[in-house]
């Protein structure tokens, strides 16, 4: 929970890091209607709409004074396939919704949990978090992240390419 982070933050534990993380599933509301943290384990995390959860996480990062913290969301996504399911259209609009509601709140990473829907029967959450279903092939989740990146403004530059390791896609 944020107020956990911020507590961290204020009595110097996390002194020395440069980045904190946090991990956010919506299930299957519509990120601006979000409430609830639908990640293992987040049951009793409290009910608050996901945009002030952004805005109070990336606060909660420079919560002793400091302002070069980054706030980066490193897991986040809906399902297709299991537990908490989103059509794959839904899939598509909830992941620019819940970016650009990201940027909103100032967080200065977001990384999409995973890159590709299991090949097996589906049984857990997180088995159709994929931008690629069970075969590999493009769901329209993979075209919408795409798209969003042409569109957003701001200084881009290129770093170079990327090896990245087994099981990992970079866009």
């Amino acid at each position: 929970p944020v107020a956990r982070i911020e507590k961290l933050v204020k009595d110097g534990s996390y002194r020395q890091l440069d980045v904190i993380n946090g991990h956010h599933y919506c299930g299957v509301k519509p990120p601006e209607l979000a409430t609830d943290n639908q990640n293992t384990g987040m049951a009793k995390a409290g009910r608050s709409a996901l945009l002030d959860i952004l805005r109070n996480f990336k606060s909660a990062a420079s919560a002793d004074g400091g302002t070069a913290r980054q706030a980066w969301l490193t897991e986040w996504g809906f399902d297709t396939l299991a537990v908490h399911i989103v059509s794959e259209l839904e899939q598509a609009a909830y992941l620019q919704r819940e970016w650009l509601m990201g940027m909103q709140a100032g967080l200065d990473k977001m990384f999409w949990y995973w890159n590709w829907d299991t090949a097996e029967k589906p049984k857990v959450f997180f088995d159709g978090c994929g931008l690629y279903d069970g075969h590999r092939n493009p769901k329209p989740s993979a075209a919408a992240f795409a798209t969003l990146r042409a569109y957003i403004p701001g200084s881009y530059r290129y770093l170079g390419y990327a090896t990245p390791a087994p099981n990992a896609l970079v866009q």
